[in-house]
């Protein structure tokens, strides 16, 4: 293969792997020559940036995770709740400018470093000194994504030193500057020696830069609330004590500190994932280790729901939140050359619920659903009547239409960002709503009581009998969400009981004659025996309209059991069941 046609660019990436790579590129190819033209004239340093050494130990996960931080604490602030996070778990930058990867930590995590691949378009500039630093040889700028070269001579050692702002904007040529306030100061540095010897001589550096100053990272993150935030959100910062002075090349300290201010509002703030507007981060910067108690502010919170329809009769989908100003303190001690993340997870405010004395559980306003892709685990933006496949969960199962595995299943309300706020209610959660329990087969499509009725405690239903509503929920006049989620309502969007199979995912939703007049949720308990039968069970919620003998018309409800049974697919071992709603209650 002939590479007579590369561009200087290529030739340049060629020689600095030739460098590198040494005898491992000696050999020959018995079907093909390689023939290597230098197109460099004299002896160069060939520079690239390897990107950004964050240099942090870190959980190796989420911070939300459940394992690195038990059940998060989420604290109620009236219309919404929100948890708060103090770690340095900085979303990292992708390829291009200013893009990064959301709440993510790339591959070297699991080492317990994050790294971060430089931006294309950054500018740095590489200066050269004499061995011990004395003299400023000479210095160059160069751009990320393209390699550069710096003319040496042979038999010389040289300390380098690279500075960048980690933007487009350009460093001085000096050995020592006043860095303006503001700035993501990146900076690196060694020392090489250029080999001697007959011909061109090639040095390549790769350089891996490292944050100089201490970088405080405020994000706001309402993939909790499950759509985009948008004008006219306002926040407000207070208590940031940012420094900045005069960087010393060579040796790299920074002297002479500075105050300087940094207003920042809902404008500063640059989308984590650009194609989404639900997570949101701003930077400063500052020399000084002095602690600080920062106060993020945020009023007129406005979410743009994914779904569309938040049942308000807006008819936009946007859920509008009271201007009164909600403050989430931090205290943070900023660390050089750190990075200190101040999140906060807003989180859909829940309705609380207890009746007779009984404990209270605080309950999501609407069910469960998944959606393949971003932030797939959500909440529905209107608590009505629905037939959606992808609300009907199988027991213990985290993909709708799916049976679960029947060894370490996942609890899908937990997957519900952040993670392990929610979970699936327990069976004695349900205790509250009901009058007895039975067999689902036993309770599926029958109408009429038997002789007296027999009403769910404390439970109504609508004009056109299509849900079960439980009286007295507290949280229930947030202007934010419609009639329908600021009730707790359970719908009749029934149950599904075939049993078609494609592999381990059902083929249609098959519901009888159950929609409309069931209403039927899992609980997350499983026992060997459920009244009386032996064999693996599952227990559920069941409610329905009914007539009875003496009464007339009531709402049943009652705590559902039914048999599972194990399948074998493909060598994968399955829990078999029927499909129902989940409805989520907060950890």
């Amino acid at each position: 293969m002939k590479l007579g046609n590369f561009t200087y660019g290529n030739w340049v990436l060629v020689a600095a792997m030739l460098a590198a790579s040494g005898p491992l590129l000696t050999s020959c190819s018995k079907d093909r020559d390689v023939e290597i033209v230098d197109k460099f004239e004299g002896t160069k340093l060939v520079i690239s940036v390897a990107g950004i050494n964050e240099g942090q130990v870190i959980s190796g996960g989420k911070a939300t995770s459940k394992g690195a931080m038990g059940t998060p604490k989420v604290k109620s602030y009236g219309e919404f709740d929100a948890q708060t996070v103090l770690d340095s778990n900085v979303p990292v930058r992708a390829g291009s400018l200013g893009a990064m990867v959301s709440n993510g930590i790339s591959k070297k995590a699991a080492t317990g470093t994050k790294a971060a691949t430089i931006a294309n378009g950054v500018k740095y500039r590489v200066f050269l000194f004499t061995a011990d630093g004395g003299t400023l040889v000479t210095s160059a700028e160069f751009t990320s994504g393209t390699a550069g070269t710096i003319d040496v001579t042979k038999g010389t050692t040289y300390k380098w030193v690279a500075v960048s702002y980690n933007n487009g904007e350009s460093v001085p040529s000096t050995a020592s500057f006043a860095i303006p306030g503001g700035k993501d100061v990146l900076y690196a540095s060694g020392t090489t020696t250029i080999p001697t010897g007959a011909g061109t001589v090639n040095v390549p550096i790769g350089i891996t830069f490292a944050h100089k100053f201490s970088r405080i990272a405020i994000e706001l993150n309402s993939m909790g609330m499950f759509g985009n935030m948008q004008s006219p959100t306002t926040v407000a910062i207070s208590g940031l004590s940012l420094q900045t002075g005069t960087l010393n090349v060579v040796d790299g300290t920074v002297g002479g500190l500075t105050s300087y201010a940094q207003t920042i509002n809902f404008d500063s703030f640059t989308d984590v994932d650009p194609l989404y507007q639900d997570d949101k981060i701003v930077y400063a910067y500052t020399a000084g280790t002095t602690a600080m108690n920062v106060n993020v502010g945020v009023s007129n919170l406005t979410i743009n729901h994914v779904d569309g329809d938040i049942g308000t009769g807006s008819g936009d989908g946007i859920r509008r939140f009271s201007a009164a100003v909600v403050n989430f303190p931090f205290s943070v001690t900023p660390q050089s050359g750190n990075s200190h993340r101040l999140l906060v997870n807003l989180v859909e405010s829940p309705l609380t619920y207890s009746y007779n004395g009984s404990a209270s559980v605080r309950w999501a306003r609407t069910n469960l659903y998944y959606q393949a892709g971003h932030n797939s685990y959500r909440f529905y933006g209107a608590n009505k009547q629905r037939n959606d496949i992808n609300g009907y969960f199988s027991f213990n199962g985290h993909i709708p239409m799916k049976y679960a595995q029947s060894v370490n299943p996942i609890d899908p309300c937990t997957q519900v960002y952040p993670q392990n706020v929610w979970r699936s209610p327990k069976n004695t959660e349900f205790n509250v709503f009901t009058t007895d329990q039975g067999l689902l087969t036993n309770i599926l499509g029958s109408v009429t009581g038997i002789i007296a009725a027999d009403p769910a405690p404390n439970a109504t239903t609508g004009p056109a009998s299509d849900y079960v509503e439980y009286n007295g929920a507290i949280g229930s006049n947030v202007n934010a969400f419609g009639v329908g989620s600021n009730a707790l309502r359970f719908y009749y969007n029934g149950v599904h009981v075939g049993v078609n199979l494609l592999g381990d995912g059902i083929l249609t939703l098959n519901l009888g004659n159950t929609y409309g007049r069931e209403a039927t949720l899992w609980s997350s308990d499983k026992q060997l025996n459920l009244l009386g039968l032996a064999g693996v069970g599952a227990w559920g919620y069941h409610a329905a309209r009914r007539t009875a003998l003496l009464g007339g018309n009531y709402i049943k409800a009652q705590k559902t059991a039914e048999l599972l049974s194990n399948i074998d697919i493909l060598g994968i071992n399955l829990l078999t069941s029927t499909l129902k709603n989940v409805r989520c209650v907060r950890n």
